[in-house]
């Protein structure tokens, strides 16, 4: 039986954890995760769900000392210390929204409607010490429609992720997954691109919406949760949303 921690927070992670995880035969050291502070998720946490079933919460620097065999991460907010990455048998192994070694870092879905790109997708892969380089397992991608926005990009990758991470947990568990080191992907075609950082929400305030670049800005910041775009009127923000 394999032992397992677990890492995340949000409800996709807590859905991913008792679907997927607890549907097989391992044994559950444990689970790093947080309480959620923001509103607009109205799922239970994984921080719920571990008190209600009396699942231990872990510190990161509680976990090299249980020897676990594999490592779990879905949407996990902290970096994870090359001492924490090592002790684990099999390694971490991470869902991350974006096509890898393309897309690293964050806003991925942002910045794949910025970009212009006809697909979307998520990456399972292996934690290591830099920022989502980590060795590939699988990539689920979808079409990018005219339709999309940032925020319902977000919402297919939680899907996706969940479906991804379904289909390989079993090779997981049996160390039988593909393991693709990023740098045979990357080319001259296919680039490793730049890690995207809290820098992209500078690019949501507008200053001419006759521009070609407009309608795109304001798609890819559409959310019903978060700050749209926006164009400054007598320096006050006019927030700006798509019709669809």
């Amino acid at each position: 039986m394999k032992k397992v921690v677990f890492f995340g927070s949000i409800p996709l992670a807590k859905k991913c954890l008792d679907e997927i995880v607890l549907n097989e035969d391992v044994q559950l050291l444990g689970v790093c995760c947080e309480p959620i502070n923001n509103g607009w998720r109205e799922e239970e946490s994984v921080y719920e769900y571990c008190q209600k079933e009396d699942i231990p919460i872990l510190k990161l620097d509680e976990v090299p000392s249980l020897k676990a065999d594999i490592g779990i991460s879905v949407r996990f907010n902290k970096i994870i210390s090359k001492e924490v990455i090592q002790s684990f048998a099999q390694g971490i192994f991470n869902t991350h929204g974006g096509i890898l070694p393309e897309y690293r870092g964050s806003y991925c879905n942002i910045n794949t409607i910025l970009n212009e790109d006809k697909e979307f997708g998520v990456t399972l892969h292996y934690i290591s010490e830099g920022v989502d380089t980590g060795d590939i397992v699988a990539t689920k991608k979808v079409k990018v429609s005219e339709e999309d926005t940032g925020f319902t990009l977000y919402k297919k990758s939680e899907h996706l992720c969940y479906e991804l991470l379904n289909e390989k947990f079993g090779l997981i568990l049996n160390d039988k997954n593909p393991r693709i080191p990023q740098e045979s992907l990357i080319s001259d075609d296919r680039p490793a691109n730049t890690y995207y950082s809290k820098k992209t929400l500078a690019k949501k305030e507008l200053c001419d919406l006759n521009s070609s670049e407009s309608l795109k800005v304001v798609k890819a910041f559409d959310s019903p949760h978060h700050e749209p775009a926006y164009i400054k009127l007598n320096d006050e923000k006019v927030y700006l949303r798509t019709t669809y």
